[in-house]
C-alpha cells in the first residue's frame, strides 16, 4: 500500500517512513541518536515544504470540447502522500519519546493531520460551480485505501491520547467511524482483522464519547444528573458493541467438523480470536472508566466484577501476539485497579506484562505506562491530602480517573 507513496516525487511519506525506521533502530540500539534526529528533522522539513508549496487554486483550463473552463484544483498538501506522512510522523514520538512533553507534541501533530483530513473532505464536498478534477484522482478521493488506512490509525492515536487524563477527541467520528466499522465487518468475514484497530473500531469510538462526557462533568459544563443519564446510555451502547463483535472460532471443533474455510490458516484464526478478545478488553476498560469517574469506593462490587473479567480476558492474549500493540489502555485500567493487597490482578502481574511488552517490542510507551503507574497511581495519599480531601478530590487510588484529571497524568497509551 505504501510503496507507490514512498516514491512519490515529493518524497514526504518516504522521509517520514525513514524517521520511523530510525526511531525503531534507535530503540534497538542499532544507530546513534544523531542518525534519528537527522532523519526526523528531514521528515519535518519535507512536510513543511509540502504545506508551504501547495495552496488551493482555481485555474482556467481547456475542457474536452476545447473550451476554456475554470477548475477548482486541490491542494497538494492533502493528497495521500501528505496525509500518510502525517501518520508516520507520529511514530517516532510513540516509539522513542524524548521527554515528558510527548503528549503535547503528539497533540500538535494530530491537529495538523486533522486539518489535512478536514480540508480533503471540504474539497470533495465542495458545491461551487467550478470543475473539481481532483475528485477523480485516487490520491485525493475519500475512498482511497491509503487515506482510509491513515485516517483509522490517526483516529486511534487521537482517542488513546484522550485518556487517562480525559478530553474530547480532536477528530470527529464522522470522518472515520463508519468506514472503520465497515472495514472490520469485511475483515471478520475474511478472518483478517484491521492491521491497526483489530475489531475495536466501535469500542474506540465509544471511548472518545466516554472521555468527552467525563471531561464536561469535571469542567462543570454538565450536571450530575445529565452525566448519569449519558453514562447509562454509553454503557448500554458498549454492551451492544460487545454483542456486535464477530464470533470466535473454536479451532478444535472446526477441525473435527471440517468447517474451517479453505483459505484459513491456524495463524489467521488465532489472529481473529485474539482480536475478538482485545475488543472485549477495550469494552470492559471503557465501562470501568465511566464508573470510576465518580465511584471511588475501592471495594465497589460492580467495578470488581468488571476488573476480574478484564484480567481474565487480558490473560488470554499472548505477549507475542501482534494485537498486544493496542492493549495499553486495558492494561492501564487493570494497573489502576491493582491495589497493594490485590491478587488478580496484582501489581506484579501487571508489571510483568508491561515489562514483557517493552522487552518484546522496545517501544517506550509501554515502559512509560508502567513508570507512570508506579510513580503516580500506586502511591499512598499523605495525611495532608486526606485532611484536605473532599468527595471529588483524587486522594485514593480508586479515584484514579479524577486523579489523572487533577494532576494531568498523561502517559501516551497508543
Amino acid at each position: 500500500m505504501y510503496f507507490h507513496l514512498a516514491f512519490h516525487h515529493r518524497f514526504v511519506t518516504l522521509y517520514a517512513m525513514l524517521a520511523g525506521s530510525a526511531a525503531h533502530l534507535l530503540a534497538l540500539g542499532l544507530v546513534p541518536e544523531t542518525t534519528f534526529v537527522v532523519a526526523q528533522q528531514r521528515a519535518f522539513k519535507a512536510m513543511i515544504s509540502s504545506l508551504q508549496g501547495s495552496a488551493s487554486d482555481s485555474r482556467t483550463q481547456l475542457n474536452a470540447t476545447g473550451q476554456l473552463q475554470k477548475s477548482h484544483l486541490p491542494s497538494l498538501s492533502f493528497d495521500d502522500d501528505s496525509v500518510m506522512a502525517s501518520l508516520f510522523l507520529l511514530g517516532p514520538e510513540i516509539i522513542h519519546p524524548e521527554d515528558n512533553h510527548v503528549l503535547d507534541k503528539v497533540h500538535c501533530l494530530l491537529q495538523g493531520a486533522r486539518a489535512l483530513i478536514i480540508e480533503r473532505h471540504k474539497y470533495n464536498e465542495c458545491r461551487c460551480p467550478l470543475n473539481h478534477p481532483g475528485r477523480y484522482v485516487q490520491r485525493y478521493k475519500l475512498d482511497s485505501p491509503s487515506f482510509q488506512c491513515a485516517i483509522r490509525t490517526l483516529a486511534y492515536t487521537d482517542i488513546m491520547a484522550c485518556v487517562p487524563c480525559v478530553r474530547a477527541p480532536l477528530l470527529d467520528k464522522r470522518y472515520w467511524q463508519d468506514s472503520a466499522i465497515q472495514a472490520a465487518l469485511v475483515g471478520a468475514k475474511n478472518l483478517r482483522p484491521d492491521n491497526d484497530l483489530g475489531y475495536c473500531a466501535r469500542m474506540l469510538s465509544l471511548l472518545g464519547d466516554c472521555a468527552d462526557v467525563i471531561e464536561r462533568l469535571y469542567l462543570g459544563s454538565m450536571d450530575q444528573a445529565s452525566f448519569e443519564y449519558s453514562r447509562a446510555t454509553l454503557i448500554d451502547q458498549l454492551d451492544d458493541a460487545v454483542r456486535e463483535i464477530p464470533e470466535r472460532i473454536d479451532i478444535e471443533n472446526s477441525i473435527r467438523s471440517n468447517s474451517i474455510p479453505n483459505y484459513a490458516t491456524m495463524e489467521m484464526i488465532a489472529a481473529h480470536n485474539s482480536s475478538i478478545k482485545a475488543a472485549i478488553c477495550h469494552g470492559l476498560a471503557n465501562i470501568i472508566l465511566l464508573l470510576r469517574s465518580t465511584d471511588s469506593q475501592q471495594l465497589s462490587p460492580q467495578v470488581k466484577k468488571l476488573s476480574d473479567c478484564l484480567f481474565k480476558s487480558v490473560s488470554q492474549i499472548s505477549i507475542d501476539d501482534s494485537i498486544v500493540t493496542i492493549m495499553l489502555w486495558p492494561l492501564w485500567v487493570l494497573g489502576c485497579e491493582s491495589y497493594e493487597d490485590s491478587v488478580n490482578p496484582s501489581r506484579q502481574q501487571i508489571s510483568t506484562i508491561l515489562e514483557g511488552m517493552y522487552q518484546r517490542r522496545q517501544m517506550k510507551n509501554s515502559e512509560i505506562c508502567l513508570i507512570t503507574l508506579k510513580r503516580d497511581i500506586w502511591v499512598q495519599p499523605s495525611v495532608h491530602d486526606l485532611e484536605a480531601s473532599d468527595q471529588l478530590q483524587s486522594t485514593q487510588q480508586s479515584a484514579w480517573v479524577r486523579r489523572c484529571w487533577d494532576h494531568r497524568i498523561r502517559p501516551l497509551l497508543a
